[in-house]
């Protein structure tokens, strides 16, 4: 089985996930642009190569790329949304698509509270003046005993609104 691995993160930090593909006789090849793919660039890729599988990223899966997909089989997207994947054509072409809906959630989660705080304690302002030589008192808030408006909430939004009432916010 041949895969090619759209996404330009997988494997990036750990080989693992490619050495367990290989030991399932699953030849892998990565994305050579290291950046997120066009729609004629992942059109070419997946016409020009017999690929079976697919591990994409966000680049456009339209209804032309996944037409002349050549003997696709299955897609299995890193993320939770689906909409740059034309799901319609891929049911037409019998290629199974899959996502990963729950992977995200904490590190999505956690850095939305890492951005708060970001912007409450004025962190990267800071820092800017730090590298230029400028030490300069600043006030920063607290996230305690603030009022958080969360739009959206899916897993995503509840893991936050955790976070935000450990904190000592309200919701």
């Amino acid at each position: 089985m041949r895969v090619f691995v759209s996404t330009t993160t997988f494997a990036e930090h750990s080989k693992k996930p490619l050495e367990m593909l290989r030991k399932q006789g699953i030849k892998c090849t990565l994305n050579p642009y290291g950046r997120k793919l066009k729609e004629t660039e992942i059109g070419a890729v997946l016409s020009e190569n017999s690929y079976d599988g697919l591990i994409a990223g966000t680049e456009p899966l339209t209804e032309k790329v996944l037409r002349n997909a050549g003997p696709l089989k299955v897609i299995s997207r890193v993320g939770v949304g689906m909409d740059n994947v034309s799901l319609e054509t891929a049911k037409e072409c019998r290629i199974k698509v899959h996502n990963t809906p729950s992977v995200l959630i904490d590190s999505v989660a956690e850095l939305t509270i890492g951005l708060m705080l970001c912007c409450l304690r004025r962190i990267a302002h800071v820092d800017r003046n730090v590298r230029r030589n400028i030490w300069q008192k600043e006030m920063g808030g607290l996230l305690k005993g603030k009022v958080t408006g969360i739009i959206g909430f899916g897993k995503i939004g509840k893991r936050v609104a955790s976070l935000v009432k450990a904190f000592g916010a309200e919701i």
